[in-house]
């Protein structure tokens, strides 16, 4: 990781510098700095071939220099929004060098410079029209390769949950979307993910929240800030909620 480092740290340095940021390393294989509009994140996607992923998110009050699966907005898809025409990076098809691995980085820093920088810099940048945007592309690829969303959903779990539970996650998620009114099958597991935090216990709560109605997890994931418990009265519907529904709430509501 020592070759990653030093490329990310120099191409990606100057333009943290450049709004008033600093480039952080939050983990040896993830780097990120935020500015006063939006939070972005440099990282290592460890797939059949390692790539560097770059993603986007509109910043939000309270928000942390980290991943946020739900929230996040891939480069590519800023680069694709911006200017249909624009040439696709397309997949890693064999193992880095020193020098692919620095060219990567560099073409990276230059889209975010080119086709992020309004996002980065913008208060009035268009989050809702790229939203709309990845949203028909989710929809679009989802009706073109339906294993997708599946694909979203492992990964996720990967990530969260440590190997020896993977198994019955996957149970407590499947357990969400079996009956026909159970929505947005992969989009709601994934907002239980989120909200579970990788504990078993408030996965297999908020599966239930969802199985009553669906919207609630989704609310609770897309919008962290509304969602807060930052206020007694708030704390006190949520219980009222989970009570209504015969769960027990999460030991930290």
């Amino acid at each position: 990781m020592q070759a990653f480092k030093r490329s990310v740290t120099s191409h990606f340095s100057g333009i943290a510098k450049s709004f008033a940021s600093e480039l952080k390393a939050i983990s040896e294989s993830l780097y990120g700095f935020m500015t006063v509009n939006a939070v972005t994140t440099i990282g290592v996607y460890h797939g059949h071939f390692p790539g560097i992923c770059v993603k986007v998110r509109e910043r939000a009050a309270n928000d942390t220099l980290n991943v946020d699966d739900v929230r996040d907005i891939g480069l590519a898809n800023i680069v694709t929004f911006t200017n249909p025409a624009a040439k696709e990076h397309g997949y890693p098809e064999k193992y880095w060098t020193v020098e692919s691995l620095d060219a990567e980085l560099r073409s990276l820093r230059q889209d975010l410079l080119d086709y992020g920088r309004p996002f980065l810099s913008e208060a009035e940048a268009d989050w809702k029209g790229l939203r709309r945007f990845l949203d028909e592309q989710i929809k679009k690829n989802d009706l073109e390769m339906p294993w997708l969303g599946k694909y979203r959903v492992l990964a996720a779990v990967q990530k969260d949950f440590p190997k020896s539970s993977w198994a019955s996650v996957l149970r407590l998620l499947d357990s969400y979307g079996v009956e026909s009114y159970e929505r947005e099958r992969e989009r709601v597991q994934l907002a239980i993910l989120k909200l579970s935090e990788g504990n078993e216990e408030n996965l297999r709560e908020f599966v239930a929240v969802a199985k009553r109605d669906y919207r609630d997890v989704l609310f609770w994931a897309e919008n962290p800030e509304e969602a807060k418990l930052d206020a007694p009265e708030k704390r006190a519907q949520f219980r009222k909620m989970f009570k209504q529904f015969g769960i027990t709430p999460p030991k930290d509501f």
